[in-house]
């Protein structure tokens, strides 16, 4: 009989494990969602704390790390936006995400007052991203134009990306 409660229990506590995983699933996807409302609407501190509460229910969920990022740049929180996309490396890696990444560097350098720039974590990034590249992830054409805005005018570029129509979260 004892053996038979403790299958008993164990089998409820598998059960009450895969209702509690499928309901911090939803509740994950819940945020996502409502980080990608309220960046809908330009409320990016908004996106940017729901796709937080996304990556803290679902640690391992990337697409809430990269939207949170994209919120943080709109924010124009670049160290912010570098710490989100690494976390995001953490759970995986993919040359998207390493492209944010060079992104975000990018954009820091350009934006801060220094004369001195530390353009080395940018080009570690733009090489990972490029490294990366498969046909899986089309996008190589917008690693050549953040590398060309690096060589030729990075103020410019900062200017556009900032004023661009989808602001700097355009792709």
């Amino acid at each position: 009989m004892l053996p038979q409660i403790g299958f008993a229990c164990q089998r409820d506590k598998a059960a009450q494990r895969d209702r509690s995983d499928r309901h911090g699933r939803s509740a994950g996807d819940g945020f996502l969602l409502l980080g990608a409302a309220y960046a809908a609407q330009q409320q990016y501190d908004q996106a940017s704390a729901a796709f937080d509460r996304a990556a803290a229910i679902r640690p391992n969920l990337n697409a809430s790390m990269l939207a949170a990022g994209e919120s943080l740049m709109a924010l124009r929180q670049f160290p912010q936006a570098i710490q989100m996309y690494r976390r995001a490396l953490k759970a995986r890696e993919s040359p998207e995400t390493w492209y944010q990444l060079a992104r975000a560097y990018f954009l820091r350098e350009v934006s801060s007052g220094q004369r001195e720039k530390d353009w080395a974590p940018f080009k570690e990034a733009m090489k990972k991203a490029r490294d990366g590249s498969t046909a899986a992830w089309p996008s190589g054409w917008r690693l050549a134009i953040l590398e060309a805005q690096l060589r030729w005018r990075p103020a410019k570029a900062l200017r556009i990306f900032l004023n661009a129509p989808n602001g700097p979260t355009a792709s």
